[in-house]
């Protein structure tokens, strides 16, 4: 039986837990309940922002369009991915590098090396320059880098990352950056940015946390690579209401991501034990809130920080279950107010897990994957496809 305590306690108790030493405490980030939470843990750790320095673009990323698609597949990339991807017209891809079906789950530590993990990173990294650049060029699609799975990336039971308080672990870390930008950079007509870190969470005091290591890695990659746009993330996996407390990166053509899953309790009905008796109602529903305007106030945290300090915002994942009961409202009422924003933006995920997948559809709600059945046509993908052509747009008149 878990005992409950009060919001002031557990943020007094979040303050003191570098002192404590063996505190570990869990929070749910992705529903309503735990938002209340892990508000009052974020304030009793960080400030919030309120600097109005503005960041700085040079052409290269200030006279880019607007640029929609999809996070590409775990799995080896195909060119007919791509070729897909086009004829849908998309033209953005997050490469994400992490593990799938057979590939080695083994990050590493600085006691046993990372023999196994820079193996496997080395195979994405040879999969990236030798297939998936060239596909990318040939088709008009820009290429995120995503260091999805980083080594030595051992986090506890508060999702934090074993950088924060090792300082071996974060070396690794931005040696292997130093390395991609070595090998990657002279491609900015087809790499959008290199993607730092995915989903980092910080809920404790700590010397060296989310953002300081994302601002080593930059500086670093800076070192060697001065064009390349850098991607960073946002805290508590990215979430947009950590925004707040998320200050700008001193360097220029820095581009600031975010993910959009909430209200968790509708887009990840089903995943990871999220309500699979499947009580949730269909979206939109008025009696929970759950409508466009609740989307946007979801997102406006990152809405008043582009503004505040005038950055290039990017949602690197955004989705709603295939079951999800009105998904493709959701869809579409967040589509339209990304682009009311000018955000770039890639949906998860491409032809990946059924779950997501807008060419499947499940038989009954919280169908086993088996019974998943193919459709070309799902109300999802076309509203996936009206987004990439420019259709959910504030200025789109559609003709007769």
């Amino acid at each position: 039986m878990k005992e409950i305590i009060s919001i002031a306690a557990l943020a007094a108790l979040i303050a003191a837990a570098p002192m404590a030493g063996a505190v570990e405490i869990e929070l749910p980030i992705r529903n309503e309940k735990g938002q209340i939470q892990w508000t009052a843990t974020l304030d009793a750790i960080f400030d919030r922002d309120v600097s109005t320095e503005k960041c700085e673009y040079t052409p290269l990323v200030s006279e880019r369009p607007q640029l929609r698609g999809v996070q590409l597949p775990a799995r080896d990339c195909t060119e007919d991915d791509f070729r897909t991807l086009a004829e849908w017209g998309a033209t953005l891809a997050r490469y994400q590098m992490t593990e799938w079906r057979g590939n080695p789950r083994e990050d590493g530590t600085p006691e046993t090396g990372y023999d196994i993990y820079d193996r496997w990173l080395a195979g994405k990294l040879d999969h990236l320059e030798r297939d998936v650049l060239p596909w990318a060029r040939k088709y008009g699609i820009m290429i995120v880098v995503d260091l999805h799975r980083t080594p030595g990336d051992n986090r506890n039971r508060n999702k934090e990352s074993a950088q924060y308080r090792d300082p071996r672990v974060r070396g690794k870390f931005i040696d292997t950056w130093r390395m991609i930008a070595a090998r990657f950079r002279g491609n900015t007509d087809v790499i959008y940015g290199y993607d730092l870190y995915n989903e980092p969470q910080q809920i404790t005091k700590v010397d060296y946390g989310y953002w300081e290591m994302q601002f080593e890695a930059a500086k670093a990659i800076r070192e060697i690579d001065p064009v390349t746009p850098i991607i960073m993330e946002g805290n508590v996996c990215c979430d947009p209401q950590a925004y707040p407390y998320m200050k700008v990166l001193p360097l220029k053509d820095v581009i600031y991501q975010v993910h959009m899953y909430m209200p968790g309790d509708f887009t990840c009905q089903g995943i990871g034990g999220v309500d699979r008796e499947g009580r949730r109602p269909p979206w939109p529903n008025p009696a929970l809130g759950w409508d466009k305007n609740c989307i946007r106030q979801r997102l406006q945290p990152v809405r008043d920080f582009q503004l505040r300090h005038n950055a290039r915002i990017y949602v690197g994942e955004f989705s709603a279950t295939t079951w999800a009961e009105g998904a493709e409202i959701y869809l579409k009422e967040l589509i339209e107010i990304m682009e009311e924003w000018g955000w770039d933006w890639t949906y998860h995920a491409f032809r990946e897990h059924p779950c997501w997948d807008v060419e499947k559809e499940a038989p009954t709600k919280f169908s086993p994957w088996a019974d998943f059945r193919d459709n070309p046509d799902t109300p999802r993908k076309r509203v996936l496809l009206d987004g990439f052509a420019g259709r959910l747009g504030p200025g789109f008149v559609p003709r007769d």
